[in-house]
């Protein structure tokens, strides 16, 4: 098995039917998203292929609320027609990344990605990508989160010049 804090080069990361949400929202809201898409996955008897992936594009403050601008990708067994607010993405290809293997409670996972980008930095890898966390292992229940098993993908920069 692959240990924490391993960082791989020339990575990819290919998935197909994929249903893809981007949404800015408060981080209250996410929970509720992951479970309609869970429950449209269910009710149409599609079944995943892989494990969610997700990518934060910004995360601000807006009063005592936080708002994160995150993509959410779930490769499913079959095309599909996505519900509102989804697109059916039908191949999501990242080549030429770099990842790190993250184990352990999410909350740490900011200073597994600072790890990896103080690599690309030594290495003079350029990113060209946001981090795609791959949810290898998810917590079984909320007393679990020190089981999880996150890989984080950055598409790098393949060119010279």
């Amino acid at each position: 098995m692959r240990e924490a804090g391993s960082i791989l080069e020339n990575q990819e990361l290919h998935m197909q039917n994929v249903i893809s949400l981007r949404k800015k929202m408060p981080v209250s809201l996410m929970h509720g998203e992951t479970e309609r898409i869970r429950q449209f996955i269910e009710t149409n008897g599609y079944r995943k292929t892989g494990p969610t992936v997700t990518s934060t594009f910004s995360l601000e403050q807006q009063g005592n609320e936080q708002i994160v601008d995150v993509e959410m990708l779930i490769p499913l067994d079959r095309p599909f027609t996505p519900p509102e607010g989804c697109v059916c993405k039908p191949v999501f290809q990242l080549m030429n990344a770099v990842s790190i293997r993250h184990i352990g409670n999410p909350a740490a996972l900011q200073a597994t990605c600072a790890k990896l980008i103080a690599y690309m930095e030594q290495r003079g890898l350029y990113p060209i990508t946001n981090g795609y966390n791959v949810t290898v292992q998810e917590a079984d229940n909320p007393y679990s989160t020190e089981e999880m098993i996150v890989d984080v993908y950055i598409g790098i920069r393949s060119n010279i010049l």
